[in-house]
């Protein structure tokens, strides 16, 4: 599948990047918040990902946290840092989820807390429930990545709303 090219009406202003960096997301007025807001085309320049298929295993949940991650991470270095994480790891390693049986992002999240977040090249995806110890030696890798904060936005499971989530990726 091929990702449409944004419309060009929606190239958001490279000058609102750092507007609300930081800013806890009950002082953003939602009335100052631009109506488009695209991260794939920020002055002509993208900090996302390139989507990827993930096959016949059930690892959208860790495909989303993995995604957000390395955009987070982009956001975060002015697109300098572009490091592609495992999403084999968290599949075949997380003993909080299933696996391609399935699972959930806060608990991609908690695993990764706790563990590193390893680079993609260290264990390559596989659409399968690959051994955990397939992984490379990433002790190798100098830099280190790992989530300092993960939950619910809102609180809890379906506390959240379309306002916050968008505060929450102007802010984050």
């Amino acid at each position: 599948h091929r990702t449409p090219e944004p419309d060009s009406q929606y190239v958001t202003d490279p000058n609102e990047i750092t507007k609300y960096i930081n800013t806890p997301i009950n002082e953003i007025d939602e009335k100052t918040l631009p109506l488009n807001w695209d991260w794939r085309n920020v002055g002509g320049e993208s900090y996302v990902s390139e989507p990827e298929e993930q096959g016949d295993c059930g690892s959208c949940y860790t495909f989303s946290t993995i995604f957000s991650l390395e955009s987070r991470l982009r956001v975060k270095t002015h697109n300098k840092d572009k490091t592609r994480f495992s999403i084999q790891f968290p599949i075949s390693c997380n003993f909080y989820s299933e696996g391609c049986d399935g699972g959930y992002p806060i608990l991609v999240g908690k695993f990764l807390s706790e563990f590193e977040i390893i680079p993609r090249e260290c264990f390559e995806y596989t659409q399968s429930n690959n051994k955990c110890s397939n992984v490379c030696d990433y002790e190798q890798y100098p830099k280190k990545y790992i989530v300092s904060d993960y939950g619910y936005l809102g609180g809890f499971y379906g506390g959240t709303s379309e306002v916050m989530m968008m505060k929450e990726i102007r802010a984050r």
